[in-house]
């Protein structure tokens, strides 16, 4: 059995679902916004004491975040693109709760 997920790593998870789900039931842009925003302010205290794998990946998803937010206002209407964000959050809200494979 794997050790729980620190605290912080844990609530990026929750809120990276949420924002799939969100999503997927079809939120207005403001409130998915509102999730992306959240999950970018989780995913860097997150980064905060985290090992440097997993810093290294929170890098990365606080760069999409940050893209998604931005782009959201014109993308987010088109079918496959919320398709395809949704898709991403969900992954991301599984892989950082594995163990770092070193």
């Amino acid at each position: 059995m794997k050790p729980p997920a620190p605290a912080a790593v844990q609530q990026l998870a929750d809120l990276l679902a949420r924002l799939a789900v969100s999503i997927e039931q079809g939120q207005p842009t403001g409130f998915v916004q509102h999730v992306l925003a959240d999950a970018q302010a989780q995913c860097e205290q997150a980064a905060v004491k985290a090992p440097a794998d997993l810093k290294m990946l929170l890098a990365n998803f606080m760069d999409a975040l940050r893209a998604w937010y931005n782009v959201w206002p014109t993308m987010g209407a088109r079918p496959e693109f919320r398709q395809a964000v949704s898709r991403e959050a969900r992954q991301w809200s599984h892989r950082v709760l594995e163990p770092p494979t070193s």
